[in-house]
């Protein structure tokens, strides 16, 4: 069973063999069917998102993740607790997302944490808590969950649930951008820019909000598209400023004024 998971995990990334993410697929079922966790939760993972040449199925996906999460697997019961939530397949439940969150976070999934840590954070679900919020941010944090990364980063620049620490703000940002979180990226462009936390430092800002731009951030092409109107770092480009600008106008109405006004 764990042989054809691994040989799974070969062609599903292309590590000494060509990539082949049907065969992956294949061999991922193969091990699925003999009770392998990990290989069900990847069963559920191609069913939920339609992958390797298969249609969506949340009727199969629910499946897989249910046998995986009977095994106590995380990542499982985290997908479950997701699909509640978004009304995949089955009629939106918050209770039950919470429990199967409550369950995956117990048992050590990150992403469990920062979505509990989000609901006391927002105070829909769970009745609103800062500090239950930042707690839960801080634990998937320190597991490597980039998002949670990024919460923490805001709570300390807002002073929510924690004092406010714009140095510590900072070093989470970092660590969030350096795993590639786009959000992440435009902010910390942001503290670079404004010299939160640390000096000013506009090269860096640049390079920050280009890295989040290329990866659609409407952040950070608003904050690109400001520092080629005003020139910042670079010559005036009131077109390119202009491109940027219309890019990031659906998320961000400062934005197309901005635009109208070229």
């Amino acid at each position: 069973v764990d042989a054809a998971f691994a040989l799974g995990d070969l062609y599903a990334s292309g590590s000494g063999v060509e990539k082949d993410e049907s065969k992956a697929a294949e061999l991922y079922s193969s091990a699925a069917l003999r009770g392998h966790p990990e290989a069900q939760y990847n069963m559920g993972i191609i069913a939920r998102h339609g992958l390797a040449g298969k249609d969506v199925n949340y009727d199969e996906a629910m499946e897989w993740f249910c046998r995986s999460a009977e095994s106590n697997y995380a990542p499982a019961q985290y997908e479950i607790g997701e699909m509640f939530e978004k009304g995949e397949g089955v009629n939106t439940d918050m209770a039950k997302a919470i429990k199967w969150y409550d369950l995956a976070a117990t048992n050590g999934e990150p992403r469990a944490m920062c979505a509990i840590g989000c609901m006391y954070d927002e105070g829909t679900e769970l009745k609103h808590d800062p500090e239950k919020a930042f707690e839960f941010y801080l634990k998937a944090a320190n597991l490597g969950e980039s998002y949670a990364q990024l919460n923490v980063a805001q709570c300390y620049i807002m002073g929510n649930g924690v004092k406010a620490d714009p140095e510590e703000a900072l070093r989470w940002y970092r660590m969030s951008a350096s795993q590639g979180n786009p959000l992440a990226l435009g902010r910390l462009g942001i503290m670079y820019h404004d010299g939160i936390g640390t000096e000013a430092d506009l090269k860096m800002a640049f390079e920050l909000f280009e890295g989040g731009a290329d990866m659609d951030d409407p952040l950070s092409e608003f904050m690109l598209g400001k520092m080629y109107e005003a020139g910042e770092y670079m010559d005036r480009d009131p077109d390119k400023a202009k491109e940027l600008y219309l890019r990031a106008a659906d998320a961000i109405p400062e934005a197309k004024e901005a635009a109208e006004r070229l």
